[in-house]
Formats: structure tokens, C-alpha cells, sequence
């Protein structure tokens, strides 16, 4: 799941940060309210996290033009406001939830959860690829209906492929969108979890789903 968190200070953002990617969340961060929507305007996120405190640009204004530009990723309000004004025009201008300052954490994951459930509820959650299948909202994985045990890091891999399957995704792509933008990794930890994901779901198959497309990136057809 990537995760686009607009929030100005820095102490909430890093915090919201850490428990996120704990979860194995690919996390981005904008303090600043014009960059989030650029940010979102340019990427494709699962869910928006967008603080409500204003500034130079309020969050009611960050949320009605994320709409009008058609970004349909769902948004979650963080606000210290309980005020019932604040929560109904929230939701009038196109947020799917509201959720008041301070919040339990295990309550913001549910519902952060809930509303990516939400997302894709009108997607096939089972997906077939000859004979592979992935249950994406059980993280389940069986290839001629033997089970296939994936660490989180190498289920959320081969979902972002199988998402994109038909389409050749590079390394850059594949580290924004699993592991989040900012962070510094090894030049090759990409190629790592690639050659363990094949060895998974292709070694003893004579058949390959997935490949490498030399100079490009990586496909499952």
C-alpha cells in the first residue's frame, strides 16, 4: 500500500512515518500543502492522509482541488476540529473519512485499512495468471495449488507487479511504490527481492510468469 501523508510538522509526520512503514506501508511525506498536491497529482497513491491545520493553503482547499483534479484516491482528515461543521463540509468536498486529533493508532490503521478495502472492493481480489494465483486481500499465494509462503516484503512485490502485469515496471518504479520515495537503499536490493520472488513462484515451473525485459525492468505477463 503507498501511503501520500500531507502534514506540516514534522515530529507528527515522522511519527505517523515510522508506525506506517512498520506495517510495510510505502510512505511519502509533503509539509508543504501546494507540494502534496503536486505530489498526488503525479503519483498514484492508495490512500492520502491529509492534516487539516491551516496554512498558507487550508486542508479544505487541499482537499476540494484534489477533486477537481480528479484524484480519486481516498482521503483520510486528521484535525484537532471535533466540530461537526468542520467534519460534514470535510466530507462535502470529497473526503472519505475524518478522524480527530489525538487518535489511538490502532484506530487510524483500521480505518486507513477500511478505506483501501473500500478502494478495490470493485476489483477482483483474486487475481489468475496461468496457473498462479494471488488472493490480494488474503495475501495468499498458490501455484498449481501448492502454497507459496512470501515474507510481507515479497508478497507486496509481486502485487505491484501483478497490478501492473502486462507492463514493464523499472527499478525506480518498483522502490516508489513498494518501499516509498526518499529512501536510500543498495543498488541492487530491487534485483535481490526480484531473484527471491522468482525462485518462489517460477523455479519449479517450466513455465515463467515472471521476467526480465534486459535494460528495462521487470513484467509478469
Amino acid at each position: 500500500m503507498r501511503v501520500l501523508i500531507v502534514e506540516d510538522k514534522e515530529q507528527a509526520s515522522s511519527h505517523l512515518k515510522k508506525m506506517l512503514e512498520a506495517k510495510l506501508m510505502a510512505v511519502d511525506i509533503c509539509a508543504d500543502k501546494q507540494e502534496g498536491i503536486f505530489h498526488a497529482s503525479c503519483n498514484s497513491y492508495d490512500i492520502i492522509i491529509l492534516d487539516l491545520i491551516p496554512s498558507e493553503l487550508s486542508g479544505f482547499e487541499v482537499c476540494k482541488e484534489l477533486r477537481d483534479k480528479e484524484i480519486n484516491s481516498p482521503i483520510l482528515i486528521l484535525s484537532a476540529k471535533s466540530s461537526i461543521s468542520d467534519k460534514v463540509k470535510c466530507l462535502d468536498i470529497g473526503a472519505d473519512d475524518y478522524l480527530t486529533k489525538p487518535y489511538d493508532n490502532h484506530e487510524l490503521l483500521a480505518r486507513i485499512n477500511a478505506l483501501s478495502r473500500r478502494k478495490h472492493q470493485s476489483l477482483n481480489r483474486i487475481v489468475k495468471i496461468k496457473d498462479l494465483e494471488i488472493d490480494l486481500g488474503k495475501w495468499k499465494v498458490k501455484r498449481s495449488g501448492k502454497t507459496i509462503n512470501l515474507s510481507p516484503r515479497e508478497f507486496r512485490l509481486l502485487e505491484y507487479l501483478v497490478v501492473n502485469r502486462g507492463t514493464v515496471v523499472n527499478r525506480y518504479e518498483i522502490m516508489e511504490n513498494v518501499w516509498g520515495s526518499g529512501e536510500r537503499f543498495f543498488s541492487n536490493v530491487v534485483d535481490v527481492h526480484i531473484n527471491h520472488l522468482r525462485k518462489k513462484i517460477d523455479e519449479d515451473s517450466d513455465e515463467k510468469i515472471l521476467k526480465t525485459i534486459r535494460g528495462c525492468g521487470y513484467i509478469v505477463n
